[in-house]
């Protein structure tokens, strides 16, 4: 058969011609780089580990944002934008930042919407760490914070939170399931009663798997998962997200990533991509478990149903 394999051509010595052979042997080193090739589309979206990018033009780097999300890292990640698109497709929502801890995706819309003076109404029992954050740090910066109790309110859980309600109330901020006790809140009628107040509602809808709920549809201000779970899938990265409904809270969020430092990596980015991809199999197949082991104990002598 024909040989029809083109050999790699260095961009570099394409772009300085003849002045290229004339520099230093270390010069060479740092200046090369393989062109890609005009028909190469991958099908997995390559991990792109460069914290820095080149700029064609001078006109490029005067352009907004040097014509790119991709100046550094911190500000943008090709590999980190994909998991993103994939994400939002999944959520519904207006745009998806990930973030390189499920506690980091929490504490960014946390620091970025509350202020001193802000009133915080809050679900309990709650993740340790986001209890942790919001008793530990929050509370320092003259954050007032109400609980509600799931499990003592029950179906009244929505009452419970409208009459918590203040002037300065800025976030009611609830889980889909409670971790770990595995409570349920009333999450319709909580958010109608944000609307009605005109109040971000922030729901963690980790244990529930985008895949299965998607809070956006249903009028939630922002969803966050710990995409170490279903998302990751495999028990081998940490990461988080947050999904907006509004593309100016997306845009506000995107800058305190900027000056937080909080955007997850390239690489743990691209484990997230690999779990997205069985994430649908996965969960179907854990719901379908569950719902065979709920049918067992619902009729086992020694489990007795409230």
């Amino acid at each position: 058969m024909s040989f029809s394999f083109p050999f790699g051509k260095n961009e570099a010595h394409e772009r300085l011609g003849q002045e290229f052979g004339n520099l230093h042997l270390d010069t060479k080193i740092q200046t090369s780089h393989a062109k890609p090739l005009a028909n190469a589309d991958p099908v997995v979206t390559p991990i792109y580990h460069s914290t820095t990018y080149r700029y064609k033009t001078v006109d490029q780097f005067h352009q907004p944002n040097h014509g790119s999300n991709y100046c550094y890292q911190r500000c943008g990640n090709p590999t980190s934008e994909n998991v993103e698109v994939i994400i939002n497709e999944i959520e519904k929502g207006q745009g998806t930042l990930i973030y390189n801890s499920g506690l980091a995706a929490a504490s960014a819309v946390f620091l970025e919407f509350l202020g001193a003076g802000s009133h915080l109404i809050c679900m309990a029992p709650l993740y340790s760490g986001t209890f942790s954050f919001l008793t530990e740090t929050m509370t320092r910066y003259g954050i007032e914070i109400t609980w509600v109790n799931v499990e003592t309110e029950g179906d009244n859980f929505a009452n419970a939170v409208e009459k918590a309600i203040r002037p300065n109330t800025k976030i009611i901020f609830v889980e889909v399931i409670a971790n770990p006790s595995m409570a349920v809140p009333d999450l319709k009628g909580t958010i109608a009663v944000a609307h009605k107040h005109k109040i971000n509602f922030f729901i963690d809808a980790t244990f529930a798997s985008p895949y299965n709920i998607q809070p956006i549809t249903m009028g939630a201000d922002f969803v966050m998962h710990s995409c170490s779970k279903y998302i990751g899938g495999h028990t081998d990265v940490i990461g988080g997200c947050v999904t907006v409904r509004d593309e100016e809270n997306w845009k506000r969020l995107k800058l305190q990533q900027l000056t937080t430092g909080s955007a997850a990596a390239p690489f743990e980015a691209s484990l997230l991509a690999r779990g997205l991809k069985t994430l649908a199999l996965r969960v179907d197949r854990i719901s379908d478990n569950a719902l065979e082991i709920a049918k067992h104990l619902e009729k086992h002598p020694k489990v007795f149903l409230n």
